[in-house]
């Protein structure tokens, strides 16, 4: 299972610092192959992680990853992933 999240006119090989040790990228030109199965979720009230997580899901199903993206009414805590977490961890495994 991957999340990435990228930055708007971010260089694909320039990292951004965004607090100790934390890096975020944009999607590359051509990706990778294979790619991964790829569950991305973003709450509608952190547009800057749901933007990005956007863009990284139309990159990956533009190179024919399998991606789900999933937008929830909610932002980073933890009665956020205290719901989203299981179902990720579902669909992770087969079970969604």
């Amino acid at each position: 299972m991957v999340v990435c999240y990228g930055l708007r006119g971010q260089e694909a090989d320039e990292p951004l610092g965004i607090g100790p040790g934390r890096y975020l990228r944009c999607p590359p030109g051509v990706m990778p192959s294979p790619l991964p199965r790829a569950y991305l979720v973003a709450g509608t009230l952190e547009p800057f992680f749901r933007e990005n997580a956007t863009r990284w899901a139309t990159a990956l199903r533009g190179a024919g990853a399998d991606v789900v993206m999933t937008e929830r009414v909610g932002s980073h805590g933890d009665a956020f992933w205290r719901e989203e977490l299981p179902l990720m961890v579902a669909w992770a495994f087969g079970r969604a």
